[in-house]
């Protein structure tokens, strides 16, 4: 399924007013974990990473991207392992992917305004 459907069949279950707010927190919640990740990268603070690893494990997990939750998961483990090297060598993808997530959703958002 592409993450266009995925987000419409996920926010398809709210009424017109709740899924506008509901894109908003998303866009902002997803926009703010990819800065503390990049600011992770560029600092080299693993353990930021890995919070916000985490945080979007369970976000694409939410509205059914299982890949890029999968890539999140690989992050955060390779942290707790004290793998750096796995973790940043991942984290791009995480990055494209979750990007390509909040382009989508702006998308939905000024559709529906």
């Amino acid at each position: 399924m592409s993450t266009h459907s995925n987000l419409s069949k996920f926010f398809d279950n709210f009424n017109d007013e709740k899924k506008a707010e509901m894109l908003a927190m998303f866009i902002q919640s997803l926009s703010s974990h990819m800065t503390h990740c990049e600011e992770s990268l560029e600092n080299d603070t693993p353990e930021i990473l890995k919070i916000s690893a985490h945080d979007l494990k369970s976000l694409c997990l939410m509205i059914n991207e299982k890949e890029l939750s999968e890539t999140a998961q690989t992050i955060e483990q390779a942290l707790k392992e004290d793998n750096k090297k796995v973790a940043y060598d991942y984290t791009p993808a995480l990055l494209a992917g979750v990007q390509h997530i909040v382009d989508t959703m702006v998308s939905l958002q000024s559709n529906k305004s």
